[in-house]
């Protein structure tokens, strides 16, 4: 025999057994929250976005010893250049390497300014992972 109550294991074999619709319900209902794309982060591109530079970070440490004179470069070249040189492609192809950033459209990116911002610094980043920091202000400027 076993000792009923509220919080026991019990208590969860009892609710199984007496209501098995309520169970496959709340199932269901978990399932489709923890699998609904816009839940979590999926919802703020912004979040997402910053999430993606950390990865960055994260895999090519080289760049985090660099990030302060990017982060300069990244301005300046910005101020000379602005947005010119992000087309819908390029936009594309830096959302298309997150993960998580299938429910953004250049459209969406181009509507607000800080994920157009967001992004730019990404394309940027990626081009300094490629060609360096010096050599990325040059590409990033449409130089060569």
């Amino acid at each position: 025999m076993y000792i009923p109550g509220f919080g026991s294991c019990s208590s969860i074999i009892h609710l199984i057994a007496k209501h098995p619709l309520l169970t496959l319900g709340i199932g269901l209902l978990a399932a489709s929250a923890y699998l609904n794309p816009t839940l979590g982060t999926h919802s703020n591109p912004a979040k997402t976005l910053q999430l993606q530079e950390a990865d960055i970070a994260k895999t090519f440490p080289e760049l985090t010893l660099q990030l302060p004179q990017i982060n300069m470069d990244f301005k300046e070249v910005l101020s000379e250049v602005g947005y010119a040189p992000l087309t819908n492609a390029v936009i594309q192809n830096v959302l298309d390497t997150c993960g998580e950033c299938k429910n953004i459209t250049p459209e969406m990116v181009r509507s607000d300014e800080r994920l157009l911002r967001d992004v730019a610094y990404l394309y940027f980043l990626d081009l300094c992972r490629n060609y360096g920091p010096a050599m990325a202000r040059v590409y990033y400027a449409g130089h060569l």
